[in-house]
């Protein structure tokens, strides 16, 4: 058994406690026999003597160890276990839903592409609309390329679905155009960003969006950053990139690198099937993924373990070459590499698209022979500003 814990200076009494609990663990055959055994030994006089390691004497924590261990002895069993199985998360993303694609809990999800071709912007997308879909939920964003106030701008411009300016030389300078209405104390009000942003200071100020931004952070540093007090309310964990995480063994004298993507792999499974959280993970593909059609599970890069520890993969591909400047789309299409618990292989070809200048993931919407890149509602305003307007106003303010 493993529930176990090291405790520092143990008195001789504790540890005879203690071996006695965990041999009563290893050797319990029921249920039954766990709780008469354990009720056995805190009768015996010993126990009274101890104080500190009590703690560690739980019979709940007990009972899960040994269930992990012996066979389901009734159908009834197994009905109990499939109807206590969380449902998955609904990813928001048509294309995806249209497959039955699910993220599922206590389980790892790999969103897999060419670097440069949308894996966090996939992935934020998700986030934001698992945040809208879930509310009795808590989500959590670790990004170890990006700070956190790059997210939250990334977040904010995905949310407003739109181009924030008509100039063709400035469709692609969102993200710009959101850090100086930021600078500008969030002025125009008649924008788009305003309710926006609201929601995303009311997602934060409620605890349901954790945005954390440390590239040091081992994965065996994650679960302290969760708060496990109610794991009810964990809704997802998102990890920004997985190559990019180091082991908690990465400053040791022995420490293999070869070996550190393994430990890696093991440390957010444990966190997943601990927490029972769905963990979705962004993963890079090497440059042998040319094109959808060429997306392959063996292309992820230390496939050898990536492989193997996730029960779902999408790979992405953004096809840049069919960018319209129009509409500053390009097509985007998702493959299905693993599936645990589904087919493989599913192709969402020519049904999303990716606009550029918000990395809003929306639906192709086609009359038959011409695609329509519909404008949502909550689009342009005619009160956008360009960016040059934008700078000239924030030089007037100063």
């Amino acid at each position: 058994m493993d529930k176990v814990e090291v405790i520092e200076d143990i008195t001789e009494e504790e540890s005879i406690v203690l071996d006695k609990y965990k041999k009563i663990v290893d050797d319990a055959e029921s249920v039954s026999e766990l709780e008469s055994d354990i009720k056995k030994l805190k009768e015996e006089p010993i126990y009274s003597e101890i104080k500190d390691s009590k703690e560690n004497i739980n019979l709940e924590d007990s009972i899960e160890e040994i269930n992990k261990r012996l066979p389901i002895t009734s159908i009834e069993e197994y009905e109990n276990k499939i109807k206590a199985e969380k449902e998955g998360l609904h990813t928001g993303i048509k294309a995806l839903e249209e497959n039955g694609i699910l993220i599922p809990s206590k389980a790892v999800t790999l969103i897999a592409g060419r670097p440069g071709h949308g894996k966090t912007a996939v992935m934020l997308n998700m986030l934001i609309n698992q945040v809208q879909k879930y509310p009795d939920k808590t989500f959590y964003f670790f990004s170890y390329e990006l700070p956190k106030e790059h997210i939250l701008i990334r977040i904010l411009n995905i949310m407003c679905q739109t181009t924030f300016s008509d100039n063709e030389e400035d469709r692609g300078n969102n993200n710009i155009y959101i850090k100086n209405w930021i600078k500008m104390d969030k002025l125009p009000k008649e924008n788009p960003l305003t309710l926006n942003y609201e929601k995303i200071e009311d997602y934060i100020a409620k605890g349901r969006l954790r945005i954390f931004d440390n590239r040091d952070m081992d994965s065996g540093t994650l679960k302290e950053k969760i708060l496990l007090e109610d794991e009810e309310k964990i809704g997802a964990v998102y990890l920004d990139y997985i190559q990019v995480i180091k082991s908690r063994d990465k400053d040791k004298k022995s420490f293999d690198k070869k070996d550190d993507i393994s430990r890696v792999c093991d440390d957010i499974l444990n966190l997943a099937i601990g927490t029972g959280a769905s963990i979705i993970c962004g993963a890079q593909l090497n440059r042998d993924s040319k094109n959808e059609d060429s997306i392959y599970l063996h292309h992820l890069k230390d496939c050898g373990v990536l492989e193997q520890f996730c029960d779902l993969c999408i790979g992405l591909f953004n096809h840049a070459d069919t960018f319209d400047k129009e509409e500053s789309c390009s097509r985007f299409d998702f493959k299905i590499l693993k599936n645990r618990y589904g087919g493989i292989g599913e192709s969402t070809s020519s049904k999303t698209l990716f606009h550029g200048p918000s990395n809003h993931i929306r639906d192709l919407i086609t009359d038959g022979t011409t695609i329509i890149n519909k404008e949502p509602e909550n689009g342009k305003t005619t009160s956008n500003l360009s960016i040059e307007e934008m700078n000239a106003a924030i030089k007037a303010a100063k």
